[in-house]
């Protein structure tokens, strides 16, 4: 019987042996599972980080542009002044000129030019 005890206990000792190894196995599996996470977690902060700044400048970029109302209220404007122009030029000269017809689409072109480029030159150095 002496030897049947010892057979048991060696098995006990052996299978006590073999749940400790993993166990111990388990929970460095789960440390570096939790270490990994920390890691992609960390590299994911960053990134969001790094996307919010981004949307920030963008907004920030974005309030300082014209509206299309502020951009149409300045071009109808300069749109009446080319046309007073044209009839202040008519009346001097009694009628309308071949010249003055001609003349009227390269001035509009060159008045939307002048505003377009205004605005531009506000939006960027407006915010500075």
């Amino acid at each position: 019987m002496g030897s049947d005890d010892f057979t048991v206990e060696s098995l006990r000792i052996y299978i006590e042996a073999l749940l400790r190894a993993h166990a111990d196995l388990d929970d460095n599996r789960h440390r570096e599972a939790e270490r990994g996470l920390a890691v992609a977690s960390s590299a994911l902060d960053k990134r969001l980080d790094s996307m919010n700044a981004f949307r920030d400048q963008l907004n920030l970029q974005q309030s300082q542009y014209i509206t299309r109302a502020e951009f149409e209220l300045a071009h109808t404007g300069l749109i009446r002044e080319v046309e007073m122009i044209r009839s202040v030029s008519d009346q001097s000269t009694g009628r309308r000129s071949v010249v003055s017809e001609r003349l009227l689409p390269t001035i509009a072109i060159l008045v939307s030019l002048a505003t377009t480029t205004v605005f531009i030159l506000i939006t960027v150095l407006g915010g500075r």
